[in-house]
């Protein structure tokens, strides 16, 4: 995890290689991939739609709505909301749907990371 705290004069002399030493420098996408390698280990692996349907379920959130015919009535079908609806505007709602309706029938779900959120989104775009 060094490489997220080098200044840009330190990743030059890794790319260069030190002058005077043995050490050589570093191909750019060599240090990009363990950069990238770095970024992934740092913020987790993604989640996937397969893991939005298990939250979708956790969640309660089939309790009240439809997706692809399965689901309750109480609330709105989801099954085409991403062609209704921007991601940015579904993350809200899940959230917190006061943002949309003062008195909303729907709890927020603050306490969902993004990862989660954005596996429910993917789910509701499968």
């Amino acid at each position: 995890m060094i490489f997220l705290f080098l200044s840009g004069m330190e990743m030059g002399d890794i790319l260069k290689g030190f002058w005077g030493t043995d050490m050589k420098g570093y191909a750019t996408t060599a240090i990009l991939g363990i950069l990238c390698i770095l970024a992934i280990t740092v913020m987790g692996c993604a989640l996937t739609a397969s893991d939005g349907a298990k939250l979708f379920t956790r969640e309660r959130c089939i309790y009240c709505h439809t997706f692809k015919g399965q689901g309750a009535t109480i609330g709105p079908d989801l099954t085409e909301v991403t062609k209704r609806r921007s991601d940015s505007w579904i993350r809200d709602q899940i959230r917190n749907p006061k943002l949309h309706n003062p008195q909303p029938g729907m709890p927020g779900h603050e306490y969902l990371s993004t990862k989660e959120i954005n596996a429910l989104i993917k789910f509701l775009k499968s």
